[in-house]
């Protein structure tokens, strides 16, 4: 794929928008769940002054990088909470929550409410850890450092469901 894309970048350098843009759209049936092929293509569509299917093949590399970033993004909270840098995890949570509302992925949004509300009991911050759960249904569990729920979480500030 690189290769393919470094004739694409040449091409259109010495102005053979053309032939890059047949070449992008074989890498984009060659590579369809690949970001980059799609990120190449509207580079080029774009330099053709088609910003349309610009927009539409950028849209779709969006859409295939959407899942894997809010994972990594969330995993690399859950790393940050184990490691007990909250702070941090705080960080990574709220943007996973701010993403999952973006793309409306529900699991994402309410496992990071849920250990965000965590971090929050560790840094103190009570009030903030309580609207976290506000998030999170009521029977709602995970494995945090042990296996947690809500109620467990609510207990830690003070605040047990009724």
């Amino acid at each position: 794929m690189h290769e393919t894309i470094e004739r694409i970048r040449k091409l259109v350098r010495s102005g053979k928008t053309k032939k890059a843009s047949v070449l992008a759209t074989r890498l984009t049936s060659d590579y369809a769940s690949e970001p980059r092929a799609w990120r190449e293509r509207a580079f080029v569509k774009t330099m053709q002054g088609h910003h349309a299917a610009s927009i539409s093949d950028m849209s779709k590399a969006i859409a295939l990088n959407e899942f894997r970033l809010l994972d990594d993004i969330f995993s690399r909270g859950v790393s940050s909470f184990k490691w007990g840098r909250y702070k941090r995890a705080v960080t990574d949570f709220s943007r996973t929550i701010a993403l999952g509302e973006l793309f409306q992925v529900k699991s994402h949004r309410t496992q990071a409410h849920f250990f965000r509300a965590e971090c929050y009991v560790r840094l103190k911050k009570f009030r903030q850890a309580r609207l976290d759960c506000g998030k999170v249904p009521a029977e709602y569990q995970t494995w945090t450092y042990g296996l947690r729920s809500k109620r467990d979480v609510l207990a830690d500030c003070g605040q047990l469901p009724k």
